[in-house]
């Protein structure tokens, strides 16, 4: 019995170190598994940087003109816009605005020249009586 015992506690010191570097090793392959997923990240980030289109001299002198007439700070920006009146459509380029005063129900398509941006204004209830409801 005396035996057993003294045996007993090396055994348990070698189980544990075995348990110990089990774990250990399971860490480090999560940690490799990361940073060989980091790794694979830059890479495709860089494969898609050198894909990158880059323009052209005649594109680059239209984005670099410099003849363009200058901003107004009236609110105004250049746009393409249609309004809808029944079943017609009347397409217009020219200058859009924010909407300052409701002027009745409002049905209409715009397109921000500046920045491409698509703007729909439309009126989905409309109520006239003692003050609007645009």
């Amino acid at each position: 019995m005396e035996a057993r015992r003294k045996w007993l506690l090396p055994l348990l010191v070698v189980l544990c170190l075995i348990a110990l570097a089990r774990i250990a090793n399971y860490l480090y392959q999560l940690h490799v598994s990361a940073v060989q997923g980091d790794r694979a990240a830059a890479e495709a980030a860089a494969a898609l940087a050198e894909r990158r289109i880059h323009p052209s001299p005649q594109v680059l002198a239209l984005l670099n003109r410099t003849d363009a007439a200058p901003p107004r700070f009236d609110g105004g920006f250049p746009c393409v816009s249609a309004s809808v009146t029944g079943t017609e459509v009347a397409p217009q380029l020219g200058t859009c605005a924010m909407p300052e005063r409701p002027a009745g129900p409002v049905d209409r398509f715009e397109t921000d020249l500046r920045y491409g941006r698509f703007i729909l204004r439309q009126s989905d209830l409309y109520i006239n009586d003692l003050f609007e409801v645009p």
